[in-house]
């Protein structure tokens, strides 16, 4: 399974365009000095969509990781769009974080 599976997935598609303003592994520091680093931020103006690829099952650690890096946005005035998990192993399953 390549990147490719990824990028061209039917419910992924379209944040892998090539207009989109993208933050890949970037490093963001919290008012207490803690760094997270989201696997892709998509920015749409004040608008973002978090996507974290994982292996393995699912686990509510992941649901929390993710959940962090949207309160983190928020806090840094940003609206959240989407939270999405991409689980990477024989197939691709995406899930959407509430």
């Amino acid at each position: 399974m390549g990147f490719n599976s990824i990028t061209r997935h039917p419910q992924l598609i379209k944040y892998f365009q090539d207009n989109l303003w993208v933050f890949n592994e970037h490093e963001i520091v919290t008012k207490d000095k803690r760094t997270l680093i989201s696997d892709r931020i998509n920015f749409s103006g004040d608008s973002v969509t978090i996507i974290d690829y994982k292996t393995g099952r699912f686990r509510k650690k992941h649901f929390d990781q993710i959940n962090d890096y949207a309160e983190l946005l928020i806090e840094m005035s940003y609206k959240i769009n989407k939270k999405i998990l991409v689980y990477i192993d024989k197939n691709i399953v995406v899930k959407e974080v509430e």
